[in-house]
């Protein structure tokens, strides 16, 4: 983003805000697990790597999942990752004796999806615990900002899109379907939809091929409103619809974003117009399929409402 880098946003999540939950809050085992099985799957950590680098940040990773007051959602650990590697990988490399000006400057990308079982971090031996709670111990404020950003991007970025069984997801997605279609004449079903949620719950993780352009495009997620994914989502179809890797984020993805963002909330305006029209005349037209089909719209919509 032109005039605002990666560094400079994230100011903004490093703050407590009032009335939210901080405090440390242990997850139940069944959640642990699961948060284990995504965080050795994490991508910008190394899938198939097995480093003591990459080992501590996973473990560090894994620490504050478990104890964050933020319920988990599988993407989570890849957008973590990120500010883990941050906010982290110095020190890391620091207390393990790596020189801190190697560094790795592309995701890395694993050829299938198998992963290191020899990776433990719910039953990791004492020895390895014991190092992980040293090192958070010894930069607690870090530590502490870490979890902070954690808390305030899953409650303001990630949670409004999965939240009432994915509204805003489902919300958001028939807007790019009807983009697509005006644009390269491409009609996408409601089952396809689910092929880019990978790519939206993760930020767009998985399709970037270095750490310079997902610092890129998470600086443009977080800066902007919640629709941004969606937008970027536009902008990208080509290559997310055809498996192909996003190999450089133009510095002004900003601007394309805001101009992409018109013509998003103009679609957005007609496609709910349009689906309050047709919702309309089926409920006043006569007769017995009318009233059947008003009936399933009045269950969905019952069912919609007390997910609220």
């Amino acid at each position: 983003m032109q005039g605002v880098k990666f560094v400079d946003v994230l100011k903004s999540f490093e703050g407590k805000t009032e009335g939210e939950d901080y405090k440390k809050q242990k997850k139940g085992y069944d959640e642990r697990k699961l948060i284990e099985n995504d965080v050795k799957r994490t991508q910008l950590l190394g899938v198939r790597r097995v480093s003591k680098e990459s080992s501590v940040l996973k473990m560090i990773l894994f620490d504050c999942l478990c104890t964050i007051s933020v319920e988990y959602v599988q993407g989570m650990s890849e957008i973590a990752s990120v500010f883990v590697l941050h906010y982290f990988k110095d020190i890391v490399r620091k207390e393990i004796g790596v020189d801190t000006e190697e560094t790795n400057e592309h995701v890395d990308k694993e050829e299938d999806d198998s992963v290191d079982i020899s990776e433990r971090f719910i039953d990791a031996g004492e020895d390895e615990k014991t190092k992980i709670k040293e090192i958070i111990k010894k930069n607690s404020e870090v530590n502490d900002v870490l979890r902070t950003v954690l808390i305030n991007v899953f409650r303001r970025k990630f949670e409004p899109i999965v939240a009432d069984g994915f509204k805003e997801y489902r919300r958001n997605m028939k807007v790019f379907v009807e983009m697509i279609r005006r644009r390269t004449g491409t009609r996408i079903s409601e089952m396809e939809c689910f092929r880019f949620m990978e790519s939206i719950l993760t930020f767009f993780l998985r399709n970037l091929s270095s750490v310079e352009d997902v610092h890129k495009m998470f600086e443009i997620i977080l800066a902007c409103p919640n629709n941004c994914p969606f937008i970027l989502l536009v902008l990208f179809y080509e290559q997310i619809s055809t498996k192909k890797a996003i190999q450089k984020v133009d510095d002004d993805l900003f601007v394309k974003v805001i101009e992409v963002e018109e013509e998003f909330i103009r679609t957005q305006k007609r496609t709910e117009e349009g689906s309050k029209v047709s919702r309309r005349n089926m409920l006043v037209a006569g007769g017995v399929v009318s009233v059947v089909v008003a009936i399933a719209i009045y269950g969905a919509m019952k069912r919609e409402g007390s997910k609220g």
